[in-house]
């Protein structure tokens, strides 16, 4: 088990390859279904292979699982293709591999969700254009928000950014 012999009459048995079983007498490897992966030599059969991860996709015969891409989400574990990754509802973005949307694209921040005493709580992401008189570069939250020249606000959750006032080409402002 975990060989096969393609040639007749050889006497040595190869090794499986990645991403595929051989069960005892096996003529040629047989790929790990889809939604599962293996990076071993030597699977004896299908419940050697590995599920796939959340995030990720593995297509029939993976050696590993590929991360699904930018901008979608892989939900459940086992997905088989790429096909199965689910894009993110605009402006919600998010990095390769993941298994939830939870960045904001460009032109966009991120607002923190309202306080909940539930702790299981799974709340959409909030993205919010971008406030006037800044700037929101992809994956940026209220606090990281860029405030343009000449731009000013309280605090760094304040969503009120107020102009710098200018006399002679002079401001207090240092924004």
């Amino acid at each position: 088990a975990g060989k096969h012999q393609s040639s007749r009459g050889a006497v040595d048995c190869a090794p499986c390859t990645v991403g595929h079983v051989c069960p005892v007498g096996s003529a040629r490897p047989t790929p790990c279904l889809a939604g599962t992966w293996s990076g071993n030599t030597s699977n004896a059969n299908q419940a050697d292979c590995i599920d796939c991860p959340r995030g990720h996709f593995c297509p029939e015969g993976a050696s590993n699982p590929t991360p699904c891409p930018i901008g979608t989400i892989g939900q459940n574990p086992r997905l088989g293709g790429l096909t199965a990754c689910t894009p993110c509802s605009h402006p919600a973005t998010s990095p390769a591999g993941s298994h939830a949307c939870t960045i904001c694209d460009s032109g966009f921040y991120l607002k923190p969700p309202a306080a909940s005493n539930d702790v299981n709580a799974s709340l959409p992401i909030d993205c919010q254009p971008c406030l006037p008189g800044s700037r929101c570069p992809h994956n940026i939250n209220i606090t990281t928000v860029v405030l343009e020249t000449n731009h000013w606000r309280l605090g760094p959750n304040s969503e009120d950014v107020r102009s710098c006032i200018e006399s002679s080409g002079w401001s207090p402002c240092f924004g």
